[in-house]
């Protein structure tokens, strides 16, 4: 399938990062429409639930259409070796999540585009513009759609 990558955090993504017990996951709805327009996009969680949570269990809140797109987690950076963090710039070693997307796409995925959605800036380089960044105390919301879905067709 593939074509391009999006790399998904949860919390504070799909629902506020206080995880009022009927918010969670609210924006689930939100996130599947504008994956639904660009069908060629793969998912792969980034998010720090993949600590506690198995693949299986982290698409449970997702549509049947949409849970099969949803292809693997991130590997993380805690566990990298020092031969392994020697091999990014300096400048991103700082910034772990775009570390653990750039690994998973040297192993699965070489030389293919990818985007992520997320709510912490520190996570990625500055410089990187393919980050869609959400507000984490409200989550990706309604009012998000275009502009999200724009986003997704400038790298789709």
């Amino acid at each position: 399938m593939s074509g391009l990558t999006l790399f998904l955090d949860i919390d504070g993504v799909l629902h506020p990062l206080r995880r009022e017990p009927g918010l969670l996951y609210r924006s689930v709805p939100i996130l599947e429409e504008a994956l639904r327009a660009h069908p060629q996009i793969e998912v792969v969680i980034s998010s720090d639930r993949r600590i506690h949570e198995s693949l299986g269990e982290l698409r449970k809140p997702f549509s049947l259409d949409i849970r099969s797109r949803i292809i693997d987690v991130n590997p993380f950076a805690d566990d990298f070796t020092e031969l392994e963090e020697s091999m990014f710039p300096a400048d991103l070693l700082n910034h772990p999540r775009q570390m653990e997307c750039l690994t998973w796409l040297e192993d699965h995925r070489p030389g293919s585009r990818w985007v992520a959605i997320d709510d912490t800036f520190d996570h990625f380089h500055p410089l990187q513009a393919n980050i869609y960044f959400v507000d984490g105390t409200r989550g990706l919301e309604v009012s998000d759609l275009k502009q999200f879905r724009d986003f997704l067709a400038l790298y789709c």
